[in-house]
């Protein structure tokens, strides 16, 4: 059986404070997609090599809306957080 590796680089940049722009490569060198193989069956000799194409490059952007300075709302407590509180003090 082979080894495999591969190397996977990528990188995310922020622009304007609600710009998030991501890019990420898959198997940059192809050295994933190799796969050698024998192969002895009844006296059938089978040799060779696979070839998978696995690379890839994904860009991906992500924008927030709204004003990004508000504050969030406190969260209302429950009626039973009320009862907790005034049965322990």
């Amino acid at each position: 059986m082979d080894s495999h590796q591969r190397l996977n680089p990528g990188f995310k940049r922020e622009f304007f404070s609600n710009l998030l722009v991501q890019v990420t490569a898959s198997d940059i060198f192809r050295t994933a997609s190799i796969h050698n193989y024998n192969s002895d069956c009844v006296g059938l000799v089978t040799k060779g090599t696979l070839t998978h194409d696995n690379q890839n490059v994904r860009v991906s952007t992500t924008f927030k809306f709204g004003n990004q300075k508000l504050k969030r709302k406190t969260r209302k407590r429950s009626a039973m957080e009320d009862e907790l509180k005034r049965i322990s003090g």
